[in-house]
């Protein structure tokens, strides 16, 4: 190597000092032969003054490196890698949660969720009762499934907190770290350059401190904007002046480290002044519990950090042995990060605290003192005024909420006073009109009549100011009693805003839409039968004794509705009884949901069972064979120790018909010669309207909250003779075909379930998914059209896909192969049920159903994509295609999602919570939530 070479080898090692630089002479000189240069790492005593801060990280420096070298040993180990990649992913992590918020993506806006439900306020402790979510007669179905993203009608929760102060704390977080990652990438470049983005990074983190005052003061202080002016503008002014001092390069040496983290510091505990003051002045947050631990963490986790990297803990104990990983400025960079996270879930809770409650007229009205002797007072007016306050009244402008408080105000004057009745309301004051108002509806002459000023372009018709002068003659303008009529309109209008009939609000959309069509709000006495129906001549008479307990019932309905929106909201269990089941896991469409409502059924819901007819047509059924859960069911509520079953029909939210279709075929159609529908649906019509005739209920409720429960293939064909008498009428039926005028929203799907005699279930006999020898397995008879196709193409053609007809009972277990099967093919037969369902959950095989139009059992509750497979029928040939496709992996995963929806494919008697029987009631129960009867 000639002279040039190596005075060109001495300046590269010299500009990138490096350490070790005799031992790797040769190899530089290599390096540099083959025309390249690389920059080395060095040591603490190797850098340059500015760059010298932590003198108990002893290696692994770089300096003066050119900034292609600097950019891309982000790919390199040395002890600022660390540095940049933890604040780099903190990046692009709050990147992503801004987008997932700007476009409403809940699953992962709400990162920090999964933690909240652990965190109990002292209402969650309670069983909420919002009945400010919902109103006495929703015609809204409860879907569980349907809560991710929440849809809700807001039109009564005020127009949602605006987002800006939301968004400019993850801009400003995504400006400190991002800036930090520059710095540390960068600082090894130049001297200059080192200064600059210093300033930077110091410039980040004070805007990452201010802008994160600005979610919770913004929020808390919505309803007071003095304070919000006060407490925001004192943070940026403290922080501007932090900025301007930052400044000074001289500040930016390690000789001033600890007083920049004071500085940093102090900006943070800026913020226990308003916190005191929103705690102890009017901060009246239900979640106030959770939010505290949340902005404690933060704090934690930053003054946390601060401590470390002021103390240089821990690479002060051993220096050099943090050089790469561990020490102070890396701990301390992963605690700015989480605690940017847990203000982030406070942010969250402030948002939707303010989304829920709006700012009301204070000081004078709404709101009182919280303290001293005169506390009571100010406690009270905060409980009634919250708006999460069950007794809280709320309003809703629909049509139908109209009607409503109309015909309730009609009741009350009906029942307190006799006018209604005996002369149609056509005045309240009998004693002030002329004798002409007391004539008989027949005798009147007047066919219509109105008297009033010209108010709006349809008074002044010229046909109505003729009719209305030819009416004059009847009417004397000195009437008294027509002149108390806007007293009467006064009256009804506080009636209306002010009176406890008014305590419904709506909501729309939350769960699974539900046609209005099918929400019932009865007419009184409006009789479905002629023999019970009104006639026309005579006055409308309103029940009194029904109307209070219908009152009561719907009272406790909407306190339901209310917690279980309320426990799907905040996403936590609550439960009235230690020991409770807990459902979990994404077999559940809104597991927090299901458990909620679960909770209130067990607590409210109530079925009379009418005591009407004589066995065997009513009051029992089988109780084993494939129609044995129709039996099963009719004997659990009419043993007498049913917790659901009513002492009396007037506090029933529903009403049992316990009529048997399978007995009525067994003992009417025996010998079968006909397989006409006429006598079965006679004999369901009979029974309706002997009930009918001797108690209100149906009537009352046009059908709408009785129910039947039948596993025969017939039984759908009930209500085909008659379709508007059974038209709100709840099917609890098997044959739950779609095709067949089976409507999901008001009827419910049963499992069909063979059950051996003397027993309530098979053996079980199901194994490990490790010992299952049989890809997939069928054995029946080729009943019905999907069979047929079935057989054609599989039947016994294939190892792995086994489809047979009937086995030797004698030589093969059926069980014992169902038990060792991965996938069992669940086929329709003659009609969309089969029991070979709920066999093989109970058996542990994955079911694959083949059917068309078939809605299966619990399908409100539970998504049985995620522990089964449908196969449509016109794929039958790619059954094993499709099977194939599901790993192994996958298929663990189901399978053990089939077990954990086993206890509620079991049937128990007595009943116990989330079993079959169970999972039927709380079908039922869905429907009965879907409809306001009184």
């Amino acid at each position: 190597m000639d002279q040039t070479q190596k005075k060109e080898a001495a300046a590269v090692l010299d500009s990138c000092r490096s350490s070790g630089a005799t031992k790797k002479m040769k190899k530089d000189d290599e390096s540099l032969s083959k025309g390249k240069k690389r920059c080395d790492l060095v040591s603490f005593w190797e850098l340059p003054e500015y760059m010298k801060d932590n003198e108990f990280i002893l290696s692994y420096y770089r300096a003066d490196w050119p900034l292609k070298k600097a950019l891309f040993s982000v790919f390199r180990w040395h002890n600022e890698t660390l540095n940049v990649w933890t604040h780099l992913l903190g990046f692009f992590l709050f990147v992503g949660l801004t987008v997932a918020n700007l476009m409403q993506v809940p699953e992962v806006a709400d990162l920090l969720g999964l933690f909240t439900w652990s965190i109990f306020t002292s209402e969650q402790r309670n069983v909420s009762n919002d009945s400010r979510d919902f109103y006495l007669g929703t015609t809204e179905q409860l879907d569980l499934g349907r809560n991710s993203p929440m849809k809700m009608d807001v039109s009564s929760l005020g127009v949602p907190a605006t987002r800006w102060p939301f968004y400019i704390f993850l801009g400003g977080s995504m400006i400190c770290l991002l800036s930090s990652s520059i710095c540390h990438l960068f600082c090894c470049h130049s001297h200059n350059l080192n200064i600059l983005l210093m300033r930077m990074d110091y410039v980040g983190i004070v805007t990452m401190i201010i802008t994160s005052f600005f979610p919770p003061i913004y929020y808390i202080f919505q309803c007071e904007q003095l304070w919000q002016i006060i407490y925001l503008g004192g943070i940026t002014v403290i922080g501007m002046f932090t900025i301007v001092t930052l400044l000074s390069p001289s500040l930016s040496t390690g000789k001033f480290r600890a007083f920049r983290a004071k500085l940093f510091a102090s900006m943070g505990l800026f913020g226990l002044i308003p916190a005191v003051h929103s705690v102890i002045a009017n901060w009246s947050n239900p979640r106030r519990d959770t939010i505290v631990a949340y902005e404690s963490a933060m704090a934690i986790f930053y003054l946390s950090g601060a401590g470390l990297y002021v103390g240089r803990f821990p690479e002060r104990l051993k220096p050099g042995l943090f050089d790469l990983a561990g020490h102070s400025h890396q701990i301390f960079h992963v605690l700015v990060v989480l605690g940017a996270l847990a203000h982030y879930g406070a942010t969250l809770l402030f948002l939707e605290y303010r989304d829920l409650v709006g700012c009301e007229e204070r000081p004078m009205v709404h709101d009182g003192p919280l303290s001293n002797i005169y506390s009571i007072e100010g406690h009270f007016i905060d409980e009634a005024e919250s708006k999460i306050s069950p007794l809280r009244a709320q309003h809703h402008n629909s049509r139908d909420r109209l009607r409503w408080v109309v015909t309730d105000y009609a009741h009350i004057v009906a029942k307190k006073h006799p006018c209604w009745n005996i002369c149609r309301f056509t005045h309240p004051f009998q004693d002030l009109v002329q004798p002409i108002w007391a004539r008989a509806p027949n005798s009147r002459p007047v066919v219509a009549f109105f008297e009033r000023r010209a108010h709006g372009g349809g008074r002044e018709n010229p046909a109505m100011l003729r009719e209305k002068q030819a009416m004059a003659t009847i009417f004397d303008g000195s009437n008294v009693g027509l002149m108390l009529l806007p007293v009467v309109v006064f009256a009804f209008l506080i009636v209306y805003f002010g009176s406890p009939l008014n305590q419904n609000t709506n909501i729309a959309g939350y769960f699974s839409s539900f046609s209005p069509s099918n929400s019932v709000h009865a007419k009184a006495n409006e009789l479905v039968f002629e023999s019970s129906q009104s006639s026309p001549s005579q006055p409308h008479q309103f029940p009194t004794r029904i109307k209070r307990s219908g009152e009561k019932i719907e009272d406790g309905l909407a306190r339901a509705r209310a917690a279980i929106l309320n426990a799907a909201r905040l996403k936590n269990y609550t439960s009235y009884k230690e020991g409770t089941y807990i459902p979990r896991g994404v077999i559940y469409r809104n597991p927090y949901a299901f458990h909620q409502s679960h909770t209130e059924m067990e607590k409210r819901f109530k079925i009379w069972v009418y005591k009407e007819g004589e066995k065997p047509l009513v009051h029992g059924g089988p109780v084993n064979n494939i129609y044995g859960i129709e039996g099963q069911f009719l004997d659990e509520m009419e043993q007498g120790n049913s917790p659901f079953a009513a002492a009396h029909p007037d506090e029933a939210h529903m009403f049992l018909l316990p009529i048997s279709v399978a007995y009525i075929i067994t003992y009417v159609y025996r010998p079968l010669v006909t397989y006409s529908r006429d006598e079965l649906q006679r004999l369901v019509q009979d029974y309706v309207g002997v009930v009918a005739d001797k108690h209100p209920y149906w009537n009352r409720s046009k059908g709408a909250d009785h129910f039947l429960v039948s596993c025969h293939d017939w039984a759908p064909d009930i209500s085909g003779a008659n379709p508007d008498l059974y038209k709100n009428f709840v099917r609890v039926l098997c044959n739950a075909n779609t095709s067949e005028r089976f409507e999901p929203q008001r009827d419910v799907s049963m499992p069909e379930i063979n059950i051996p005699f003397g027993k309530l279930g098979p053996p079980d006999k199901g194994l490990p998914p490790s010992k299952r020898t049989i890809f997939a397995f069928f054995a029946g008879g080729a009943h019905g059209y999907i069979r047929k196709v079935l057989f054609e193409n599989w039947k016994d053609k294939d190892d792995e896909i086994q489809v047979h007809e009937y086995l030797d009972r004698k030589k093969t277990d059926y069980f014992k192969l169902i038990g060792q099967s991965r996938f069992c093919l669940c086929p329709s037969g003659y009609e969309v049920a089969s029991p070979r369902v709920v066999t093989a959950i109970q058996f542990g095989c994955v079911p694959v159903t083949i059917s068309d139009n078939y809605t299966l059992p619990f399908s409100d509750v539970l998504d049985w994509s995620k522990f089964s497979v449908y196969i449509p029928t016109e794929k039958i040939p790619e059954i094993k295609t499709i099977l194939k496709k599901i790993s192994f992996k996958r298929y663990l995963l189901m399978q053990k999602r089939v077990t954990q929806v086993q206890r509620h494919f079991k049937l128990n008697r007595p009943a116990q919570p989330y079993d079959m029987i169970h999972m039927l009631l709380h079908s039922v129960w869905l429907r009965r939530l879907n409809v306001r009867i009184i």
